[in-house]
């Protein structure tokens, strides 16, 4: 599996700061168990999308997937637009880091982390921040649902204008 964060840990002061010690915390940085499954199950989902391979994201995604944007919360978009559309422009390259991990129960997890891609134009490069939701079902993670935000001016990757249907 792959490590949760990309970046090394910021080395600590010669002299720490204010004359103390620093705690065992501050010392080192190392990502739980299941922030390094997890991160290791999104960069599974983002080569899979760099790779155009959409049998790797049948494995990984459930089939009720759906992406809800912050510029768009009233709008979700289906797995197929979503699938459609990242797979129509996948990123040159990607990072992933900051993984945070909270369990809820023992078969689900919701994850955030900080996503940055480069993609030729006209599909969006920057930074943003995911939640996903991951479902374990029949004793296999799995992707539900996928909550994001662009850092910046950029709009959400896979973020597909919905048709918008007048209530009654």
């Amino acid at each position: 599996m792959a490590v949760a964060a990309e970046r090394a840990p910021t080395p600590l002061p010669a002299v720490p700061t204010g004359g103390r010690e620093p705690s065992e915390a501050q010392a080192s940085i190392t990502p739980t168990r299941t922030a390094t499954l997890f991160g290791g199950l999104e960069r599974d989902v983002a080569e899979a999308i760099k790779r155009r391979d959409a049998a790797a994201l049948d494995r990984l995604l459930l089939d009720d997937f759906d992406l809800l944007a912050s510029s768009h919360p009233e709008e979700p978009v289906s797995r197929e637009d979503w699938q459609d559309a990242v797979l129509a422009a996948p990123p040159k390259s990607f990072r992933i880091s900051g993984v945070s991990v909270h369990m809820v129960g023992e078969s689900a997890a919701a994850v955030s982390f900080l996503y940055e891609q480069q993609v030729k134009a006209p599909a969006p490069s920057g930074r943003f921040m995911f939640v996903d939701l991951w479902s374990r079902v029949q004793g296999r993670w799995r992707l539900q649902a996928r909550f994001a935000s662009p850092s910046g001016d950029a709009p959400v990757p896979g973020w597909v204008a919905q048709p918008v249907f007048e209530k009654r």
